[in-house]
């Protein structure tokens, strides 16, 4: 017999960080494209042997503080072509990865530190081939694949951060940590109406402003595609 024990504490924001500096990555279209190339949830059928569950967002378990109403975008083949097309990737290669009018292969490199990840994006590899997308795979130790990233030289980062007991997001989602290294703006996100949103959020001493304010800057995030949810373990 199994047993579940559920706690109400915050989530590891383990996912893909994408890096918005990368040619491609600029591309709001493509970011959504990549979300609905990723099967996680057969990631975690197939490969995890359901021991966790899908991470809906970056700012999950944070009770009042997360918007339960936002849910990572599904592994949707249509919704994927949609994107792509809009960012025109509208024809595939011979090798199924599709191209642009210039050549340009939709392919990126995924930087990770963790050995026993490799079976995971081995299969978000495959299925996302159905997509048009390809994947390469770079492990480097741990703390080479954190030193890549935190100086912004990867395109794609699975990874996760540590939480808070608030949701913290100066450190992750503001424009003074984007474009510099050494800062845990993996994303290199600059909106600058998020900007404004996360300083009044940190200066509020209002409970119910904060908490507002919170759900606001969630949806920012969510909408800015930036961040592929994948697994937690509540």
């Amino acid at each position: 017999h199994k047993l579940w024990f559920y706690t109400s504490g915050p989530q590891t924001p383990m996912g893909m960080y994408l890096n918005t500096d990368h040619p491609l990555l600029k591309n709001i279209h493509i970011r959504l494209g990549l979300q609905h190339s990723m099967d996680i949830d057969g990631m975690i059928t197939k490969i995890l042997r359901s021991d966790y569950e899908h991470l809906p967002q970056f700012y999950s378990g944070y009770g009042e503080y997360t918007d339960n109403s936002i849910k990572a975008r599904p592994f949707d083949l249509k919704k994927a072509d949609e994107y792509f097309s809009k960012a025109g990737f509208d024809k595939r290669g011979g090798d199924g990865i599709r191209i642009n009018k210039d050549g340009v292969r939709l392919a990126f490199e995924i930087t990770y530190g963790v050995p026993p990840h490799t079976p995971r994006l081995t299969y978000l590899k495959e299925e996302a081939k159905k997509a048009g997308v390809e994947l390469n795979l770079s492990l480097l130790d741990g703390a080479a694949a954190f030193k890549k990233s935190s100086e912004k030289k990867h395109e794609m980062s699975w990874t996760g951060f540590s939480t808070n007991l608030r949701p913290s997001p100066l450190q992750t989602f503001h424009s003074d940590n984007a474009h510099k290294p050494q800062t845990n703006n993996f994303f290199n996100i600059a909106n600058s109406k998020l900007d404004k949103l996360i300083e009044t959020y940190r200066d509020s001493l209002s409970t119910a402003e904060r908490i507002k304010l919170s759900h606001e800057i969630q949806h920012i995030v969510h909408d800015e595609a930036v961040f592929i949810p994948t697994i937690m373990v509540p």
